[in-house]
């Protein structure tokens, strides 16, 4: 009967390591997504959710699990009981960790539920994430506007006072042509080379916005996780599209959270996104401790049976393997 239990508890020290494995893995693809995306940025406050913290502490979870996970596999399969020991111990260290990000993810959670229910600013540091996102939500959209969208939307989105038909006219571009800002700055570069255009004819802010397009390049392509969730949940309007075109096209832009940011308008959105992302690491992770309290115990059982059973965890010498034969 003892056999059996001791091959139960390797049974489950098996099963429940592969699946801590699996969720070391989660936890490392996670904390990479999160910080690649540029949500971290977005929280990344001393007083709402430090984004690089949870990056952080997502990542070097999921590598001290990882490595546990292997510990547990190897010392069941070679029923190790100084091995299964050790691992007992690290098991119940993750279980403080998990303890701790299921803590955290509830927090903020409920403070993202209760600032969705006040008017802005709930707190002074809100600010701090409404000028993080607008700064985010706009270099998303820079794309869209310096080299992937039509010349007469980016015009329109970066002069929004101007006439944009005369201009464009006077330039000489398709105003459905699909090269952004940039196509129609060196367009009118060229035009003014040419002789066929003044410098008196173009919009106020024209080179400050050329060469903000200029200095973004590609780095507009590492938002794209922004950017899809925007096309879902909060949608580039007109008006943010002046906000954002001239945010960009700006040496000092505004700072202020007015009703026209991206902010104003996405504000539900965002603390919903942040409620349940908070919501699922604490349940996540409440699974996850309840995992490795089972890992303890099965560990701990396993090490036992195997000293009940004389494992080889204890080194025999020649004589007493004689004696036992």
């Amino acid at each position: 009967m003892s056999g059996n239990n001791h091959t139960c508890s390797k049974l489950i020290l098996v099963v429940a390591n592969l699946g801590f494995l699996t969720a070391a893995v989660l936890l490392l693809v996670l904390g990479v997504q999160i910080h690649t995306s540029h949500w971290s940025d977005v929280f990344d406050t001393s007083n709402a959710i430090s984004g690089t913290v949870v990056t952080g502490a997502l990542i070097t979870a999921g590598a001290f699990v990882a490595v546990v996970s292997v510990m547990g596999l190897v010392g069941a399969f070679r029923t190790n009981r100084c091995l299964l020991y050790t691992y007992s111990l690290f098991a119940l260290l993750a279980l403080v960790v998990f303890v701790g990000i299921m803590s955290l993810g509830f927090a903020t959670g409920a403070k993202a539920k209760a600032w969705a229910t006040e008017t802005f600013p709930v707190q002074t540091v809100e600010n701090d994430v409404a000028e993080s996102f607008n700064g985010i939500y706009c270099s998303a959209q820079a794309g869209r506007f310096c080299s992937e969208g039509s010349t007469q939307d980016a015009a329109a989105a970066f002069y929004p006072t101007l006439d944009t038909a005369t201009f464009l006219a006077a330039v000489g571009v398709d105003v459905n042509a699909k090269s952004g800002l940039l196509g129609l700055c060196s367009a009118a570069d060229a035009k003014i080379a040419a002789g066929g255009l003044t410098t008196a004819q173009l919009p106020d802010g024209y080179k400050a916005a050329c060469d903000a397009c200029k200095a973004l390049g590609t780095d507009y392509l590492t938002y794209n996780a922004i950017y899809r969730w925007s096309d879902d949940n909060c949608r580039l309007t007109p008006v943010l599209a002046a906000w954002c075109g001239n945010s960009l096209g700006t040496k000092n832009p505004d700072k202020r959270v007015l009703t026209t940011s991206p902010y104003a308008q996405c504000r539900p959105a965002v603390l919903d996104l942040w409620k349940t992302w908070g919501n699922r690491a604490g349940v996540g992770s409440a699974i996850c401790a309840a995992v490795a309290l089972l890992l303890v115990i099965a560990a701990c059982r396993a090490a036992k049976k195997d000293k009940e059973m004389g494992g080889h965890a204890s080194v025999e010498t020649p004589t007493e393997a004689f004696h036992k034969a």
